[in-house]
């Protein structure tokens, strides 16, 4: 065996060697470069906006269950408030009915708060009940009174709903007979009239004097429909009379007895007139 090389073969590989080897770098960079744009075009093109959209709903999501929670809170403190101002009006109203002109507001806040509760939300919404009731709630008065050891105290007085009109008479019929026959029985009625005038106290009170809402068109329209079918000649209100008073006059005695028998002893306003 022989391991001479011809002369020209081996001139030819030397001078080849080179090129070749030129020729696989190269090949070599264009498969990286290859690889190396199709990384880039799916991260530009795939990747990055998947996390952009993935950014993006979570960023909706967050907005969205953040608005719903804000919801939630926000309805469950308008719960709580108007929970806690009916609270207060039942407070109120329980302190008129046990005789109580009127109840401090601090005590009130007092009963519906111990003292570990009198900070924070809890405080907060006090005040915007306070603030709701005294500017809303149309049954209760808010007044300055000077207390027991001479403090001046905001207080709160309830005002209960006014009944208005007509509303029966004071005197329960016996058996057997009827209302209009007790009225002729009562010895309060004279068996006939002195004067065609009368005098009818108590058709209104102090409070509507103090605020001069004195209504002497419905006291009148009021007095009008009592006596019917008797017409009355005249009607007056005193509307400064500390007694409530209406003057009547009628047409003659008779019809002075017929209005004094339909008036007597009946109820108008919560009030009995004589």
């Amino acid at each position: 065996m022989s391991f001479a090389m011809d002369p020209l073969k081996l001139v030819l590989s030397v001078i080849l060697a080179p090129v070749e080897f030129v020729s696989n770098n190269k090949v070599l960079e264009v498969a990286t470069g290859a690889i190396r744009d199709t990384v880039a075009f799916f991260y530009m093109y795939a990747i990055v906006p998947s996390f952009v959209l993935l950014g993006v709903a979570a960023v909706v999501l967050a907005v969205y269950f953040g608005h719903k929670k804000w919801t939630q809170l926000k309805e469950q403190e308008e719960a709580a408030f108007y929970d806690l101002v009916d609270k207060i009006l039942d407070v109120v109203r329980e302190s008129t009915g046990n005789g109580e002109d009127y109840i401090s507001i601090p005590h009130v806040r007092d009963i519906m708060f111990p003292p570990a509760k009198r900070r924070g939300a809890e405080l907060a919404r006090w005040e915007r009940a306070v603030d709701f009731i005294n500017a809303n709630e149309s049954r209760i008065a808010t007044e300055t009174r000077v207390l027991r050891g001479g403090q001046e105290c905001d207080v709160w007085r309830w005002i209960p709903a006014k009944r208005t009109g007509w509303q029966g008479s004071a005197f329960a019929p016996p058996p057997g007979m009827s209302m209009s026959s007790s009225k002729v029985l009562s010895p309060n009625i004279p068996t006939e009239a002195l004067t065609r005038c009368l005098k009818i106290r108590d058709m209104f009170g102090k409070e509507e004097i103090e605020e001069k809402e004195v209504d002497v068109e419905g006291i009148t329209q009021a007095l009008k429909d009592k006596v019917y079918p008797v017409v009355p000649l005249h009607i007056g209100v005193d509307v400064n009379s500390s007694e409530g008073v209406a003057f009547m006059k009628l047409a003659n005695k008779d019809d002075a007895k017929a209005a004094f028998t339909a008036l007597h002893g009946v109820w108008y306003s919560g009030t009995l007139t004589f």
